[in-house]
């Protein structure tokens, strides 16, 4: 008894994809890529905008809590996330990483020592490639300025 195969040469060298079809496939996900790639980047900045909004709301809400036990508003302007973290036990930013929080305070009297801090501004200013700069008062005025936020003016 003998046995034969019985696959020919033929049917062998006709299997797998040919060199046209993988370049055809490699240029189709490349144009996806090159589409995709900036949308999602956009998208993720928009995000962590957003998000620093909500890191600003839950400050101000610190602030305003720190001002309801001490009838006073804070009179120690921060110009680092780490200080201002530091001056409102608490608060710890989501955002951190993408932006820099600040906080200033605006005298009633100037010439009044010590200071008599009448307002506030909460700041979140992007850092790196986030051109975002989101601010907060204290009478609930919000604005949005930059390119990355994805949104401008009030928020």
């Amino acid at each position: 008894m003998f046995f034969t195969c019985t696959r020919s040469f033929r049917k062998l060298s006709s299997r797998g994809f040919t060199l046209i079809e993988i370049l055809i496939v490699i240029a189709l996900v490349g144009i996806l890529t090159a589409i995709a790639l900036p949308a999602y980047q956009s998208y993720i900045m928009k995000s962590r905008a957003r998000s620093a909004t909500a890191d600003l709301v839950t400050l101000s809400l610190v602030v305003e809590n720190q001002y309801q036990k001490s009838l006073t508003y804070s009179t120690s302007s921060t110009a680092t996330t780490t200080a201002t973290t530091t001056a409102f036990s608490g608060w710890n930013p989501a955002q951190s990483v993408f932006f820099t929080y600040t906080y200033g305070y605006t005298a009633a009297n100037s010439a009044a020592t010590p200071a008599v801090p009448e307002s506030y501004t909460l700041t979140a200013t992007g850092i790196g490639t986030m051109s975002c700069t989101l601010t907060l008062t204290s009478a609930n005025t919000r604005n949005a300025t930059g390119s990355s936020c994805g949104f401008s003016g009030a928020w």
